[in-house]
């Protein structure tokens, strides 16, 4: 399977637009999902954990900050960071360009195992 940022709908969220690239609802793939995340400038996520699920975000574009377990760690483009279950993260774009990140999550994300703190 193939797919492309262009060939799906993004989906607003409350820090930008979300692309879901390959996920169990779109392929045959059951353990893992791969998105991109747009966080526009000056707006970040909102600080949470997943009890089941890790996350590993790699930078494709701009630079920000990520939360992590109350740590902040400035990040940039071809950084990546991974992401524990159950350790409360938030990424945050402080810059004036946009943050492009690609997401992989195991299991899938699912609003199920999505805690707001």
């Amino acid at each position: 399977m193939i797919t492309s940022k262009t060939d799906v709908q993004p989906v607003k969220v409350i820090n930008g637009n979300f692309f879901e690239l390959i996920n169990p609802r779109n392929s045959n793939i059951k353990n893992y999902d791969i998105s991109v995340l747009e966080v526009d400038p000056g707006n970040s996520g909102r600080y949470h954990f997943h009890k089941l699920g890790e996350e590993v975000f790699y930078i494709l574009d701009g630079k920000g900050k990520v939360t992590i377990a109350d740590q902040d760690y400035s990040i940039q483009k071809g950084d990546c960071i991974s992401v524990d279950r159950g350790q409360p993260h938030c990424l945050k774009n402080d810059s004036d360009q946009m943050l492009v990140v690609l997401l992989i999550n195991s299991p899938p994300l699912s609003d199920e195992d999505h805690f707001l703190i």
